[in-house]
């Protein structure tokens, strides 16, 4: 009886020693996986003091630059006011974005209770040598009024995909400045089931990301997309999207190779282009566009673009688990003939959701290798307008189970705004522009963003989007001042 004792105690004993090693070695993982969050477990968190006096330094410092007066306009910007809502707008489902409300739940607010006082629109800081680092921007803008394009590309995180933010920067500027369809779209897509600006449908394909494989010879997009015997890809576009105008297909083919395309089966050759990008371009006024491919050997696709024939073009270049720097393993050839053929007016460079954490002060690293992408860029898009635009607000628990904004937030932002200081580039203040530190915990209330408190949903892109529109044509009248 003893010895049963004894034993059963020896077997507690060590399932307690493995437990506690077990929760130990919890606190000690990673704090993402690839594009998955993991949660930290601390037993010893409400023990623990966290470096409040730090975070409120750079909290302050923050603050401090963001209402600082330099940039275009040399006049102090209020802090904006708080989110107040979004009209009701229909959310799909996200697969990978848990807790986002239902529709019902986001509030009916009319369009005045979130319009913007001009007095809050001051997001965009010029970091150039002259202070105009948008005047070749207006100047296209002001041609495209009366004919020609506008072409605008973001690149971007999980932040932007989907056409989150995106879609409604690109349907307010048709509005204002005119142009239609969608722009550069990929072969296939993780984001397909919930983007609301096109439906999306594919089968046949190898995509190869420049994240995963660096043999290939990738271009702005990171991808390009190998089809299988019977390979085909179609887009419809909803009707409040206008019809485009063209098609354009960005392909490299070894020998010659066709496509067929829409129900009619109509073939079009693709002529052989040896190791270099190509494109065609066929006039085709529509919503819908479908594309098929039949032994198509040695040939590589990198997207489509479905657009206008003048107006503005914004082009969506978002790729999930990017932090920024991994384009710099682009092929620059490849990179810069897809310049030539689709030129930019301006580079959006979008990143930080991927690069942000908790405990992380020091981005040194970071920052030096996206200087080099913003090299990288000017290298092969030499006339078009970069701008930074600044890590989003991002929430966390604290150890006392509150809601917080991510100290390591501030630390990336306040870097990215040195960065685009150092590189004379345009900086956009998306941290600003949400309403400050503590802005994705209103949003996440307001039904404007997913309950992981990182993710816009399509309403609360909506209302960054109308503030980067609004913020732009701001600066555009300083520059019609001169």
């Amino acid at each position: 009886m003893k010895k049963r004792e004894g034993n059963n105690l020896l077997r507690f004993w060590l399932l307690l020693l493995f437990v506690s090693v077990g929760l130990v070695l919890l606190y000690y993982l990673p704090e993402q996986i690839g594009t998955l969050e993991v949660k930290k477990i601390d037993m010893l968190s409400s023990l623990r003091k966290e470096d409040t006096a730090a975070d409120s330094l750079v909290y302050e410092q923050y603050m401090s630059a963001a209402k600082s007066d330099t940039g275009m306009e040399k006049a102090k910007a209020e802090e904006p006011e708080d989110v107040r809502g979004v009209e009701s707008e229909e959310e799909p489902v996200y697969p990978e974005r848990k807790d986002l409300p239902e529709e019902e739940t986001i509030p009916d607010i009319q369009e005045e209770n979130v319009s913007i006082q001009p007095d809050s629109l001051k997001f965009f800081f010029d970091y150039s040598t002259d202070g105009r680092g948008l005047s070749g921007f207006f100047s296209t803008m002001k041609r495209a009024e009366k004919e020609g394009a506008l072409r605008i590309a973001f690149c971007g995180d999980s932040f932007i995909e989907g056409d989150v933010f995106t879609g409604s920067v690109r349907e307010l500027l048709h509005a204002r400045l005119g142009g239609s369809g969608v722009g550069w779209l990929p072969m296939t897509s993780e984001v397909a089931g919930f983007r609301n600006t096109v439906q999306h449908r594919f089968k046949g394909w190898k995509d190869h990301s420049i994240l995963h494989d660096s043999k290939q010879a990738y271009m702005l997009s990171g991808h390009c997309y190998r089809p299988n015997d019977g390979a085909m890809v179609e887009y419809r576009l909803p009707d409040k999207v206008e019809p485009y105008q063209k098609v354009s297909i960005y392909y490299k083919a070894e020998t010659d190779s066709e496509v067929y395309i829409n129900k009619d089966s109509m073939a079009v050759p693709l002529p052989a282009t040896g190791s270099f990008l190509s494109l065609i371009t066929l006039p085709m006024n529509s919503r819908h566009l479908k594309l098929s491919f039949s032994k198509p050997k040695g040939l590589m696709l990198y997207g489509v673009a479905l657009d206008g024939d003048r107006g503005v073009v914004v082009d969506n270049y978002s790729l999930r688990g990017n932090a920024g720097f991994q384009l710099l393993g682009m092929n620059e050839q490849t990179a810069s003939v897809y310049a030539r053929v689709r030129p930019m007016d301006m580079i959006v460079l979008q990143y930080g959701l991927n690069v942000a954490s908790s405990k992380q002060k020091d981005y040194g690293t970071y920052i030096k290798r996206m200087g080099k992408m913003i090299d990288y860029m000017r290298r092969v898009y030499p006339a078009a307008t970069i701008v930074l635009m600044g890590v989003s607000d991002r929430a966390e628990r604290s150890s006392d189970g509150s809601l917080r904004t991510m100290p390591g937030v501030l630390y990336l932002a306040q870097a990215q705004r040195e960065l685009a200081q150092e590189k004379g580039v345009v900086y956009w203040d998306t941290l600003r522009a949400m309403g400050g530190p503590g802005s994705m915990i209103r949003f996440a209330q307001q039904g404007l963003a997913a309950k992981d408190y990182t993710h816009l949903g399509f309403a609360g892109g909506r209302v960054i989007a109308r503030k980067f529109v609004e913020s732009l044509e701001r600066e555009k009248e300083y520059y019609d001042d001169f």
